[in-house]
């Protein structure tokens, strides 16, 4: 993983990965001094910003995590960040930043989820998949 620095239009040096996945999305929490990727295994990784490295992992086995959306500050609590991430399975989870865990999972679609965005308030989350016929 590497990040682009648009003014100074300057590439970091990539992280060489031992993971070897494809990262699907890549988001910035609301302060931006993480980022966070979801990949083809499953994976949900919280990164710093300022060293690279590697600070939380999530992992759902035998699913690949498709989208990802950081949630914005809100209400005053800054420390209850969480990531929304999809499934190919049409699972939603539900992830806290701060307490490392899984608070929520849900499956709202029967194919995968393919978009998923907080409200600017964070009360409400949209979801998109694929639709089968």
């Amino acid at each position: 993983m590497a990040v682009f620095e648009v003014p100074s239009q300057q590439l970091s040096p990539p992280r060489p990965t031992e993971f070897g996945w494809l990262v699907n999305e890549v988001v910035f929490s609301p302060g931006e001094s993480h980022c966070a990727t979801c990949s083809e295994d499953g994976s949900v990784r919280v990164w710093s910003l300022a060293s690279m490295e590697l600070v939380i992992q999530f992992q759902v086995l035998n699913q690949s995590c498709l989208c990802l959306a950081w949630s914005p500050p809100c209400c005053g609590r800054p420390k209850q960040q969480r990531l929304a991430a999809g499934y190919g399975d049409g699972s939603l989870r539900i992830f806290s930043v701060s307490r490392t865990a899984m608070e929520l999972k849900i499956h709202p679609h029967t194919a995968a989820l393919t978009a998923v965005a907080f409200s600017t308030d964070g009360e409400e989350l949209g979801v998109g998949g694929l639709v089968l016929s």
